[in-house]
């Protein structure tokens, strides 16, 4: 299994992070031509994916059995459009959680959460456990990427936050006051 925990690290308690899309390619591009969808509209779409508890709205946890490209690939990248929300607000896109896309495309409201894209990669697969010294190798191994994967996106996410702090917080300022003599 591949376990996957997405959080997002901030000072703010009413964030909530709600998991959009996730692509996996075997490429650091999105839009790949060969890719398998994870996760779609907060749906699960692999069989083998399963949510877990999470221990707060900031945080999101899933796994799914993990797979190597059958294009002969060993790395994997993990895209996923994350999305912040609201906790406190019980009709935020966050809250409602699967929503399978109908024909029609909504309009966005002003108050939709922003999308932000996680890149993680490369995970690297191997098919045969012979590629690697011994079992206790692999292990390791797989422990080391899935720690990265989490602290990769948990540094992203932090970024994010510092960001949009910085931003709102330069919308204050000064200005010049005119001399009415």
């Amino acid at each position: 299994m591949m376990h996957v925990q997405i959080q997002v690290n901030s000072s703010d308690a009413d964030l909530q992070v709600f998991t959009h899309t996730c692509v996996a390619t075997p490429s650091d591009k999105p839009d790949h031509k060969i890719h398998i969808d994870v996760i779609v509209d907060g749906c699960a779409k692999l069989p083998t994916l399963q949510f877990y508890p999470s221990p707060g709205p900031d945080t999101e946890r899933f796994g799914f059995q993990a797979f190597a490209s059958t294009s002969g690939s060993i790395v994997v990248y993990l895209h996923c459009d994350v999305l912040l929300c609201n906790a406190t607000d019980p009709s935020s896109r966050c809250a409602q959680g699967c929503q399978p896309a109908s024909g029609r495309r909504r309009r966005e409201a002003e108050g939709d959460p922003e999308v932000y894209r996680l890149i993680q990669g490369p995970i690297v697969a191997f098919s045969d456990p012979a590629d690697l010294e011994s079992r206790d190798t692999t292990s390791n191994l797989q422990y080391l990427v899935i720690a990265s994967a989490i602290l990769g996106a948990c540094a992203v996410l932090t970024a994010i936050i510092l960001y949009k702090a910085r931003r709102e917080g330069n919308k204050a300022g000064y200005r010049v006051l005119e001399n009415n003599k």
